[in-house]
């Protein structure tokens, strides 16, 4: 089990990241947005990792578009090279738990995903114990970083934050989020890869949200051989399955990123676009 620990700037100076590794600090995450507002790292990512700590950057969610959010999240950790822990949905207040922080965290994680992210999901108990479920049914692969002091979580996850008042050597401030569990690392999982092939059989493969003009729209494609050969929208359905040999149909659930990486896959396999079918 690795130890982790999270700090904001404002509330926590690290003086000595090597101390802090010294201490057995393994990954760290670090505040870099809020609501709509960049948040100062002071070169905290660059200085923690050149101490080997695992490095990620969390958002402090603010009422408002979800999506704007997620890719504030996703620029400010690109932008500090503080990508390999998952990048983090702090949800708390002035969020309480119930159907609009459920919703508001489903959109979030799932745009951190499409911006090819494996997206981590902060709150305390009572918080995930609303939330969690609709955000991993969603995005399955989400890391579930719960907070609760002086008790063991009731919710499934994988980062506890179990005290705000640590001490850690080569960290100035009043207290410091100590956190355990296995490093939540910004990697994607063996089950999102795409599904191998046999011989000239077909996969039929379904995917939401690849269409950017539409994002609930679902976005049907045709795997064949190893690549994406045509792909439509709903309506397209009949005009898709004409090209499935022998009637073999086998509906499987993408998610947008991974059906985005076979799309780019294909075309540098086929040196072409996948055929678009309208149906006609």
């Amino acid at each position: 089990m690795a130890r982790g620990i999270d700090v904001y700037t404002r509330y926590q100076r690290v003086t000595n990241w090597h101390a802090v590794r010294s201490a057995g600090v393994e990954f760290c995450w670090i505040k870099v947005s809020d609501g709509t507002r960049k948040r100062r790292d002071k070169g905290y990512g660059a200085k923690a990792k050149a101490a080997t700590i695992r490095v990620g950057g969390y958002h402090y969610a603010q009422p408002g578009d979800p999506i704007r959010q997620a890719n504030l999240l996703c620029d400010r950790i690109e932008q500090l090279g503080a990508t390999d822990l998952a990048p983090a949905l702090d949800l708390e207040d002035p969020f309480t738990p119930g159907p609009t922080a459920a919703q508001f965290a489903v959109r979030f994680v799932r745009q951190v995903r499409a911006r090819g992210h494996r997206p981590a999901l902060y709150g305390n108990n009572s918080m995930l114990s609303v939330v969690r479920g609709p955000v991993v049914a969603a995005v399955p692969e989400t890391v579930v970083w719960v907070a609760r002091y002086g008790a063991d979580p009731t919710v499934e996850h994988h980062v506890w934050q179990w005290s705000s008042t640590g001490r850690v050597p080569g960290v100035s401030a009043s207290g410091v989020d100590m956190n355990k569990g296995a490093v939540p690392l910004n990697t994607r999982t063996v089950a999102e890869e795409p599904k191998p092939v046999n011989g000239d059989d077909d996969m039929y493969v379904a995917c939401q949200g690849l269409n950017d003009d539409n994002p609930e729209l679902i976005t049907y494609g045709l795997y064949s051989g190893g690549v994406l050969t045509a792909y439509g929208n709903g309506g397209e359905v009949d005009a898709l399955l004409k090209d499935v040999h022998d009637g073999k149909k086998i509906l499987d659930w993408m998610l947008p990123y991974t059906f985005r990486e076979l799309d780019r896959k294909s075309k540098a396999l086929i040196g072409d676009e996948p055929r678009r079918v309208d149906g006609s």
